[in-house]
C-alpha cells in the first residue's frame, strides 16, 4: 500500500500543478484574481505555519489547519486549470482520482486490514499484544502512536471475544501495559 500510496501522491501532485499552469495560462484574469487573493493569503499562512515558526515534530491543529486550506485552495485553481482545458473530462479525473485515494481504498475494504487477528492463536494474539507495546515506544509520530494504539485495542478486543473471564482475570491482577496476558488466557482446554 505504502508504494500506491507514493505513486497516488505523486499523480495528484502532478495534475494539481498542471492545472495550476493551465490556470496561469488560459483560465481569464478575474477568475485567476478571485482565485489568486484566497491563495496569496493561505500560502503566505502556510509560510508562516511551516517556516516561520518552529512547528517541532508534528503540527499543531492550527497549523495543521492552515496546511489544509493551502492545499485545497492549490486543487481548487488546479480544478478550474484543468476544467478550461479538459472540460468535462476535468469532472470525471477529479472524480477518479478521489475514488483510487489510499483512504478511500481503506474505507472500501471496510475492516478487512484486521480480519487477520481472528486466524491467530491466542499465543500469537499475545505476542502481537507485547510486540505493539515496543512498538510504541519507538513510534516516530503522533499518527503512528494513534495506528499502535488501535491495533492493540484490537488485540484486547478479539482475546476478550475469545476469553472474557480470562482476559478480566489477567487485568484484575494489575496487568501493565507490555506485560504477558498467556497465563490467564491459555492452558488446559484452551489454545
Amino acid at each position: 500500500m505504502a508504494i500506491y500510496k507514493t505513486l497516488w501522491r505523486s499523480s495528484c501532485l502532478a495534475f494539481v500543478g498542471i492545472g495550476v499552469l493551465a490556470a496561469l495560462l488560459v483560465v481569464p484574469a478575474g477568475i485567476w484574481l478571485t482565485l489568486a487573493v484566497p491563495t496569496v493569503i493561505a500560502g503566505w499562512a502556510l509560510y508562516v505555519a511551516r517556516g516561520g515558526m518552529d512547528v517541532g515534530p508534528s503540527p499543531s491543529p492550527g497549523q495543521w489547519a492552515v496546511r489544509k486550506a493551502a492545499s485545497w485552495y492549490a486543487v481548487l485553481i488546479a480544478v478550474v486549470g484543468l476544467t478550461a482545458i479538459l472540460h468535462a473530462a476535468a469532472l470525471f479525473l477529479a472524480v477518479l482520482m478521489a475514488a483510487g485515494s489510499p483512504r478511500a481504498l481503506r474505507w472500501y475494504r471496510g475492516s478487512r486490514p484486521h480480519a487477520h487477528l481472528p486466524a491467530l492463536s491466542t499465543n500469537d494474539l499475545c505476542r502481537e499484544w507485547m510486540a505493539t507495546y515496543g512498538e510504541l515506544a519507538g513510534a516516530p509520530s503522533s499518527a503512528a502512536r494513534l495506528r499502535i494504539v488501535m491495533k492493540r485495542q484490537r488485540c484486547l478486543d478479539e482475546l476478550e471475544r475469545r476469553n472474557p473471564e480470562g482476559l478480566q482475570a489477567w487485568l484484575a491482577s494489575a496487568a501493565s501495559a507490555g506485560g504477558d496476558p498467556r497465563r490467564y488466557l491459555t492452558g488446559p482446554g484452551r489454545e
